[in-house]
């Protein structure tokens, strides 16, 4: 069984989720003192990116604001695994920054999720809205009978101002 087409909207919005997913965990990673990650982490973080925003496209009811979040947050947490695995580790003990980065994650990821739902059902309602502008039904006019007429009582106009146009006076009578 072969998929059935993609439209533009979903590609966006796995393409939407999937930077904004390795965005956010290159972002917590920076701001928890880990630094930008480089190297194997950024090439790590970019193949997660392309994951998740497939994820995103191909799983049935990838629009819905659940969905989205719940795929963006399972892409934080294997981000985070993946940052950790090339060297930045937090302490064992949760401390007040562990909870307020976990908060800002937590927030970050319903902000994005509701734009990118939000921004998908404004580029369909747009799209439908110029389609059925652009392809307004033609409204066709039925095609009359042209009248032939065959024989008529008066004569052709072009007749008459023929006739009109020719003298009917003759040469001088005296000359000859």
């Amino acid at each position: 069984m072969t998929p059935g087409p993609t439209s533009p909207a979903t590609v966006l919005r796995g393409a939407a989720v999937g930077t904004l997913t390795a965005a956010l965990a290159a972002a917590a990673h920076a701001g928890s003192g880990g630094g930008l990650p480089s190297g194997a982490g950024a090439v790590q973080l970019a193949v997660l990116a392309v994951v998740v925003g497939g994820f995103v496209v191909v799983v049935r009811g990838g629009h819905r604001f659940l969905v989205l979040t719940a795929a963006m947050g399972a892409g934080q947490l294997l981000g985070h695994a993946l940052l950790s695995a090339s060297g930045h580790h937090h302490g064992a003990a949760a401390s007040g920054a562990d909870v307020a980065m976990l908060a800002a994650h937590v927030g970050a990821l319903v902000a994005v999720a509701a734009l990118v739902t939000v921004g998908e059902l404004s580029c369909r309602a747009i799209s439908r809205t110029v389609r059925a502008a652009v392809l307004a039904p033609a409204i066709r006019v039925p095609a009359g009978r042209a009248a032939v007429f065959r024989r008529c009582d008066h004569p052709l106009r072009s007749v008459l101002q023929l006739a009109a146009s020719l003298s009917h006076r003759g040469p001088p009578v005296g000359i000859s």
